[in-house]
């Protein structure tokens, strides 16, 4: 038994790890590999497979695309329609539900992880199509648990924040602003005007590297490497707090009002081949750095309503803001998941999802910056050329 454990554990390992390098197929092996252990031994695959939702292997790059890839083995991939007109769902291996269920602890697993901003989405997913019996159970059990829980919530300004900002201690007042789980009141004030000197940087480095980049003649998708804020986008940022029913992430909301939009992405609706910039990269390797404007976004709000449409409110997803295509849309080639937020978020700087290096928007920020706007560069710093063209790009940044 210990022997086929770690065989198992084995393969999707190395799954992980080739997810973590960019091999998407890799999914399909870790899926595949999974569902042979169902399909062995259904009653011992929680014990087996629950180490993979650890913290640890969680937080290793390409681990969370592994649960995922497990978890997706109880998702409906299909639906027909039945006698009485409505959708019935159809499983990839029929027996997943059945599987499912034998084991309270999956339900269990799906319920702890229902808000996940990595796996939640596919957690919900498998609770909406559970037995409705067994997963009512679960959640009524696990909001009595949860009532007892109190969320890191601030709502006094520190007083000192933006001062402390401003003197450089950049990294040390984002992570105390990232240290509530809920900001409020004056504190929620304090993190705005924080966000906001941030954003100020931001839009100043912008425009340098845009400048540089358009020396070289590079030439943005959208037809601008930074758009300004307008009345539009205002608009559009007051529509999605109403809907969501809260304020937007201060580091968002400060991107989006101070320096409105950022597209590095290469215009190849043409045709026309990119410049090269030196390293000889592909772009979608290079990943440029792209934040959609808020005015580019409004096409989600009515998407957003219907996907809340006869979905119990426990287990709806919470609203996805796409804000960037990913690496290999941005180089003209099909590719997986936008990166973007989920809202509502009542901290102050939301993890910017699906983007490979899963940290919070800011840093993410501060990552592409670091690499001249292309923080896929991150992957070849051991090449002089990269080096050469990100110390042209940088040279004379500020710290954000």
């Amino acid at each position: 038994m210990a022997d086929r454990s770690d065989d198992i554990l084995g393969r999707l390992d190395e799954a992980r790890d080739a997810l973590a390098a960019g091999d998407d197929s890799a999914y399909a092996r870790a899926r595949s590999t999974a569902l042979a252990l169902f399909d062995d031994d259904p009653d011992a695959a929680f014990d087996r497979l629950a180490v993979l939702f650890g913290p640890t292997r969680l937080a290793t790059p390409g681990g969370a695309a592994v649960a995922i890839a497990v978890l997706g083995i109880f998702c409906p991939t299909g639906f027909r329609i039945g006698r009485d007109g409505a959708e019935v769902p159809r499983w990839e291996a029929r027996a997943a539900p059945t599987w499912l269920h034998g084991d309270p602890r999956w339900i269990e697993m799906c319920v702890r992880f229902r808000r996940d901003p990595q796996l939640g989405r596919v957690a919900r997913w498998v609770l909406r199509y559970g037995e409705r019996e067994a997963v009512s159970a679960a959640l009524a059990a696990a909001r009595e648990s949860e009532s007892t829980m109190v969320a890191r919530t601030r709502s006094r300004a520190v007083g000192d924040l933006i001062n402390r900002y401003r003197k450089g201690e950049h990294d040390a007042v984002w992570k105390e602003l990232r240290s509530h789980e809920v900001i409020a009141g004056d504190f929620r004030d304090e993190a705005q005007a924080v966000a906001a000197e941030t954003m100020a940087r931001v839009r100043r480095n912008a425009d340098v590297v845009a400048e540089r980049l358009a020396a070289r003649g590079w030439v943005a998708l959208s037809g601008s490497m930074r758009s300004e804020p307008n009345a539009a986008g205002a608009r559009v940022l007051q529509r999605i707090e109403t809907l969501t029913g809260s304020a937007l992430p201060a580091s968002l909301r400060a991107f989006w009002q101070v320096v409105g939009g950022i597209d590095l992405v290469w215009d190849h609706s043409g045709g026309e081949k990119a410049p090269d910039l030196g390293p000889g990269l592909d772009l979608a390797r290079m990943d440029p750095l792209a934040v959609m404007s808020p005015d580019r976004a409004e096409y989600v709000l009515d998407e957003w309503r219907d996907q809340r449409a006869g979905v119990d409110l426990e287990l709806a997803d919470p609203f996805r803001l796409d804000l960037a295509p990913d690496a290999a849309h941005k180089a003209s080639g099909g590719g997986a998941a936008a990166y973007c937020i989920e809202l509502p978020f009542l901290g102050a700087d939301p993890i910017f999802i699906n983007e490979p290096h899963t940290l919070p928007f800011v840093d993410y920020l501060r990552l592409s910056f670091r690499w001249g706007g292309f923080p896929g560069l991150e992957k070849h710093a051991d090449r002089a050329e990269v080096r050469a063209l990100v110390a042209d790009l940088t040279k004379g940044l500020e710290p954000f």
